[in-house]
């Protein structure tokens, strides 16, 4: 277990009245019946909070989903990769607006900084749409299913999971196309935040797990989360495995082993630690406010995404978010700082559409 947070955070909390707790419950259990949702839940504000878990955790061994069960995030990993980022250029590892080739020296695109990374306006390509083609099919173990399957796994890693220096030298060191002019538009692109985690893992010479167990996971007390770059699952205890709508596990993938952009676990106890401790000024002020400032349009109206969150407004009030999918998962954390009102939503099944942010927050008015 990690040593005790840096950074205590109050756990005492009361409940919501009975009407707002059922009128919660009941959107979720409506769904779970209609097989529309599988997971856990948490609302918060202020003092006052509400949670509830169902569905199954492991169909094999038949387990119920519980409040305390770990979820892969899968993109909501972002902000957390942005955190970490964050404290090191508050600690002046890094400045926001140098060209990453200061400390990446064979990096072979000009005039991209860590800041348009952070806001996805890099135009740098999905690594994910040029993996596969670099890559050989190969028949390897099922650590869920216990069978042979076809899955394109590295020519270097086998069976293993892609690691970091393989990615970097097999993708970005060739080259391929940028999408867009640098800084010339918001596209939303999972290379942004590897690149990221990259640059953190070059400079400190540490593992990502390591690196935010350090400056987030503890800091904020965070001690059930976790990053996962490997290839067995199912052998972590309390920990969601990712469904299909019906309940076909999702096997391990090489991609796991990219981090940064995703390949975060955690609880909702946990997440709601994280969303008082960024209230509670775990960034200096200037970087906080820096964090949540609009720094570029997304594609839908009314919607921008700042340095690792998407902010909107919601009844006049400024709303920070992220939400991710990512075999069988699904996840969403909604945060009002200013309001002091947190909401989580993890799921472990592709069943059911994506939830919308303020569908979920009109269930705190």
């Amino acid at each position: 277990m990690p040593d005790a947070p840096e950074q205590p955070i109050a756990a005492s909390f009361s409940r919501f009245d009975s009407l707002k707790e059922n009128r919660i419950d009941a959107f979720f259990e409506g769904r779970f019946k209609k097989k529309k949702f599988n997971g856990v839940y948490l609302f918060r504000s202020d003092t006052l909070v509400h949670k509830g878990a169902l569905g199954v955790l492991n169909k094999k061994l038949k387990q119920d989903l519980k409040i305390e069960t770990r979820f892969q995030l899968a993109s909501v990993s972002k902000p957390f990769t942005a955190l970490a980022f964050l404290k090191l250029v508050e600690e002046e590892v890094f400045d926001l607006e140098k060209d990453i080739r200061t400390y990446l020296p064979d990096f072979p695109y000009e005039n991209i900084n860590p800041r348009l990374l952070l806001c996805h306006r890099s135009g740098l390509p999905n690594y994910m749409y040029l993996t596969d083609s670099l890559w050989l099919e190969a028949q390897v173990n099922d650590s869920l299913q216990g069978y042979k399957r076809s899955e394109r796994v590295g020519e270097i890693a086998g069976s293993n999971a892609l690691s970091h220096d393989e990615l970097y030298k097999q993708v970005f060191l060739l080259s391929p196309s940028l999408y867009y002019t640098v800084n010339k538009k918001f596209s939303y692109c999972n290379s942004n935040f590897f690149l990221l985690a990259y640059l953190m893992e070059k400079k400190l010479q540490k593992p990502l797990e390591l690196i935010l167990d350090s400056l987030v996971f503890r800091p904020l007390g965070m001690n059930e989360s976790f990053l996962y770059s490997g290839m067995k699952l199912d052998t972590i205890p309390n920990t969601a495995i990712g469904y299909t709508a019906r309940y076909r596990s999702y096997s391990d993938f090489y991609l796991n082993g990219v981090l940064g952009d995703k390949g975060m676990f955690s609880s909702v106890d946990d997440m709601l630690s994280a969303a008082i401790g960024i209230e509670n000024g775990f960034l200096k002020p200037d970087t906080y406010r820096w964090m949540i400032k609009k720094q570029t349009k997304t594609n839908k109206r009314g919607m921008f995404y700042g340095l690792g969150w998407r902010v909107k407004k919601y009844d006049g009030n400024k709303v920070i978010f992220h939400k991710g999918w990512w075999r069988g998962f699904k996840s969403y954390y909604i945060l009002m700082p200013e309001e002091k009102k947190t909401i989580v939503v993890l799921t472990n099944s592709t069943m059911g559409g994506f939830l919308k942010a303020d569908e979920l927050l009109g269930l705190l008015d």
